[in-house]
């Protein structure tokens, strides 16, 4: 959609991945492993933040964590054909757990 490409072309795209990459840093989020709800994490393989994605699912005992090969960071979001059946696979195995916000 042309209003969400123009946004993203007016970010900078550096400083945009450096929030993002330490946002998600698992040393950024030392209480992971208290998070007792079934999560799931997914990233794309070829997104900056996929590595600090999946460490932060590996410190969460109850996380699935899905990599969607060839896809970027924006792509990954848009590509629901892709997520939505681990989506559904997931919230089937998470059965009462699951919390709505």
């Amino acid at each position: 959609m042309p209003a969400i490409a123009d946004r993203l072309r007016a970010n900078d795209v550096a400083a945009l991945i450096a929030c993002r990459q330490q946002r998600l840093a698992t040393a950024g989020y030392p209480n992971l492993d208290k998070i007792a709800a079934p999560t799931l994490l997914y990233a794309g393989a070829d997104d900056p933040i996929h590595e600090a994605a999946r460490q932060s699912a590996s410190r969460i005992p109850a996380a699935q964590f899905i990599s969607l090969p060839g896809l970027n960071h924006v792509a990954a979001f848009f590509r629901a054909d892709l997520i939505l059946p681990h989506v559904q696979a997931f919230l089937a195995t998470a059965g009462g757990h699951v919390v709505a916000a």
